[in-house]
């Protein structure tokens, strides 16, 4: 009996242990789902654009000069040899990427043009927009004069036009 006590008051002493073990256990370690761990990844994308514009802007600087500066900093590095089929088809990914609770629909398409729609593009960054003073306008003009650099390394136009179905984006070849 007094062994069977000894076993009883050490399991119970080990369990009380472990108990108290988890119990102090604060943080873990999350397992976002692969949507999950994308949508973060496309909104802190979309959020460091923001607060780049935000911070220019703190400076003096205009959203032209911050999107022309940054569009001809990647511009240089852009591989020229993709020409407008590869800028044209990077830039679909990029705006897939970017917009994860909307969607782009391509409505013309030819040789030396395309034109494509971004949808919901803004429903999920409105409120980080308005926490760092920067408009919906404001950041389509940057996109459009940081890909616009990058589209004239490649010989190309780039514009961007905000419409009530969404974002607007025109490519073409000059």
């Amino acid at each position: 009996k007094l062994n069977a006590m000894k076993k009883l008051i050490v399991i119970i002493c080990g369990c009380l242990f472990t108990l108290a073990t988890f119990a102090l256990v604060k943080f873990t370690v999350p397992t976002p789902s692969d949507l999950q761990k994308y949508q973060a990844a496309a909104w802190q994308w979309n959020g460091a654009y923001t607060l780049l514009i935000s911070y220019a802007k703190s400076l003096g600087q205009s959203v032209e000069d911050t999107g022309t500066a940054v569009g001809e900093m990647v511009a240089a590095t852009w591989n020229k040899e993709s020409g407008f089929d590869g800028l044209v088809n990077s830039m679909l990914y990029i705006w897939v990427t970017m917009t994860p609770s909307g969607n782009v629909e391509i409505s013309e398409q030819s040789e030396d043009k395309i034109v494509f729609l971004v949808k919901e593009f803004y429903t999920p960054i409105k409120e980080g927009l308005m926490q760092y003073k920067v408009t919906p306008v404001e950041l389509s003009r940057f996109y459009e004069l940081y890909a616009g650099k990058i589209a004239e390394h490649l010989g190309a136009e780039y514009s961007i036009k905000d419409t009530d179905d969404g974002i607007e984006v025109t490519i073409a070849k000059k």
